[in-house]
């Protein structure tokens, strides 16, 4: 028997399909009650990396992130492809909006089907994100989620990403991307 990687055509079309997934996964991941709560993010000027698939080419319209209660600092956000160089970004926004999507203007662009990776990082370790985390599963969830980091020298995010797997608890920011 042999293995073959599933077919992309047949995934219907969906924004932020594995995002999605992994969000819809950690209700059981968690214990079966897990919901969406405000999440401190770690460390200032801290990128997180999550991956990404699109199943078929798309529009992309705007980038994403659900705030927090706490809002703090600024935010920047951007498109990787699987090599790790960064397509889009958001320019350098202030985190705005208590409890609020929040979605900076970009320009709209063509995004074929293929594996990415959405990064976003914050100047600030007391903003909050609405996402998914947890201490309960230990150490190193992350890196079962395939989530990536890297520590920044400032909240621009950069133009390759290098980063290392993520070796903290869950920490499953709620961000994305639409179409047109």
């Amino acid at each position: 028997m042999s293995y073959g990687a599933p077919s992309l055509e047949r995934v219907p079309i969906m924004i932020n399909v594995s995002l999605l997934q992994m969000m819809m996964e950690a209700r059981t991941f968690f214990g079966g009650g897990a919901t969406p709560s405000d999440r401190t993010w770690p460390v200032a000027n801290l990128a997180l990396y999550l991956p990404l698939l699109i199943p078929k080419k798309i529009n992309v319209a705007n980038m994403f992130w659900q705030n927090g209660a706490t809002i703090s600092g600024n935010v920047c956000m951007g498109l990787y492809n699987e090599a790790g160089t960064r397509l889009q970004q958001t320019t350098i926004v202030a985190h705005a909006g208590a409890s609020a999507i929040q979605a900076p203007s970009i320009t709209a662009f063509d995004l074929p089907r293929g594996r990415y990776w959405l990064g976003i990082a914050f100047s600030s370790a007391t903003a909050t994100i609405r996402g998914f985390g947890t201490s309960a599963v230990g150490a190193d969830a992350n890196k079962w989620c395939a989530i990536g980091e890297e520590a920044l020298g400032s909240t621009q995010i950069p133009t390759t990403m290098t980063p290392v797997a993520s070796a903290r608890n869950v920490f499953l920011p709620f961000i994305g991307i639409t179409r047109n």
